[in-house]
């Protein structure tokens, strides 16, 4: 890499610092507007991760929190270096975060959204109908995605699918398709943007279907099914198929699939391309790239994204094939594909289950046990315990720290004698619920003190039975 291109790199980079600062404390301006906490901030973090990806670690979101700038700086930021289409994700995402596992939008007010989109020079007036679109009133919009913009996108929460120059290869009937789709926690829009005329998209809605028109939104729902024209083929997707092609992401891994020649060929995924390669290395070997509607057997009329969709693919099994580590550097924890200096934990399939090893690191819990040797792992689902701080690793293999969950902390019989015999603790036992709130009184030297000590662990009480969500604690 010559001079030139390590500074143009560099550059990129320290825009996208700076993207990520603007977007972070714009939320969490609008999160104090709204006074929002707990699970609400725990969306906000998915929203980050949906928006930048695996290619933005925690510690870099964590550094934004602590740099946070004002609305207005980081509206004028934003509007200066996103294009109209990553500024109207901007707003999509936190409308999607106001209707989040609600009907009405009150959590965040629609005056709020209102002054968001005008500070990044959006245009007010199609507010009303992307209300209309989440509340399920309408479902076709016309929004300012242009493709140019999409082309130059430093968001993620799109896909383009098409014959070149797409995150996907996409061949179509004619080699001129081309279909973007709009990716943002509840909600999917498709986009027709180029199809010929003997080409045709379709929206089956149980028994009615309906034809798409080119270069319109259209929202696809969890029960639709949308029907592509393929190069062999049309081709019958659902909302959870197109997100799992989404989730695919930028980590290398291999395909598993049935074909008659899987002995000699593997199916792999590289760099968002997939490849039918030789599993034997020589001058001869196979390595020919595939698009999603292209088949892979000549002797089974299926494409290679009716594979990829197949309900018998296990979403870990197919999201995984090289190992994967925890790794530890001085700006925080991160996983990677690579057993570099600083791993401390194996992630690695076996049996076609997930498992994780613990590679000599002491104090690192996986759903509160110890992780002393290896233990299964599910994504998405259990959690990693690092020097207090609780780790999610979702199925795209991104980490994620959330807050701790407790439902409800259960003390039963704590008693404590000091080594000089006095005792300070007898018998003390109480529930406490999720919600609730509990006040600790009594005279100077009555043993408050000491019984928080034990509950954060700092004494082992002479006699203890704490137990959290029904698990021992202590």
């Amino acid at each position: 890499m010559n001079l030139f291109s390590k500074r143009k790199l560099k550059d990129n980079l320290d825009i996208q610092d700076k993207l990520l600062a603007a977007v972070v404390s714009l939320y969490l301006y609008m999160a104090r507007t709204a006074r929002l906490d707990g699970e609400e901030i725990n969306f906000i973090d998915r929203i980050l991760h949906s928006m930048f990806g695996n290619d933005i670690p925690l510690y870099k979101i964590e550094q934004a929190r602590q740099q946070v700038i004002s609305l207005r700086d980081a509206a004028n930021f934003l509007s200066v270096h996103l294009g109209v289409a990553d500024r109207t994700k901007i707003v999509l995402n936190l409308i999607s975060l106001a209707y989040h596992d609600r009907g009405k939008i009150h959590v965040l007010g629609s005056l709020e959204i209102v002054e968001l989109t005008d500070l990044l020079r959006l245009d007010v007036s199609n507010l009303d109908a992307i209300y209309d679109l989440f509340e399920d009133k309408l479902q076709v919009i016309d929004l300012p995605l242009a493709f140019h913009d999409t082309d130059k996108s430093y968001l993620r929460n799109s896909m383009l699918w098409a014959p070149v120059n797409g995150d996907y290869r996409f061949l179509g009937t004619t080699g001129k398709t081309r279909l973007l789709f709009i990716m943002i926690e509840s909600l999917l829009l498709f986009y027709p943007e180029t199809l010929s005329d003997n080409e045709s998209c379709r929206i089956i809605a149980g028994n009615r279907e309906h034809l798409m028109e080119s270069k319109r939104f259209y929202r696809l729902l969890e029960d639709n099914i949308l029907v592509l024209p393929g190069a062999n083929g049309e081709i019958h997707l659902r909302n959870k198929d197109l997100w799992k092609i989404y989730n695919l992401g930028q980590n290398d891994r291999e395909i598993p699939w049935q074909g008659d020649n899987t002995a000699d060929i593997k199916l792999v995924y590289r760099k968002r391309k997939f490849y039918l390669e030789s599993k034997v290395k020589s001058k001869l070997a196979l390595n020919k790239e595939l698009a999603l509607d292209e088949l892979i057997d000549a002797n089974q009329p299926q494409q290679l994204i009716e594979i990829l969709c197949q309900e018998h693919h296990n979403d870990e099994t197919l999201l995984i094939n090289a190992d994967y580590y925890l790794c530890k550097d001085k700006q925080g924890y991160f996983l990677q594909g690579d057993n570099a200096a600083g791993a401390i934990l194996h992630f690695y399939l076996k049996d076609e289950q997930l498992w994780l090893g613990n590679i000599g690191v002491t104090d690192i819990f996986l759903n509160r046990l110890p992780i002393t040797g290896e233990m299964q792992f599910c994504l998405n689902q259990d959690i990693i315990s690092i020097a207090n701080t609780n780790y999610l690793i979702n199925r795209s293999w991104e980490l994620i720290e959330i807050p701790i969950q407790i439902n409800e902390l259960y003390v039963q019989e704590v008693s404590h004698r000091f080594k000089d015999g006095n005792k300070a603790l007898n018998g003390i036992s109480f529930r406490l619920p999720k919600g609730s709130m509990m006040a600790i009184m009594g005279p100077s030297g009555s043993g408050k003190t000491t019984l928080l000590q034990v509950l954060l662990g700092d004494i082992v009480a002479t006699h203890s039975q704490i137990s959290i969500d029904g698990m021992d604690f202590i």
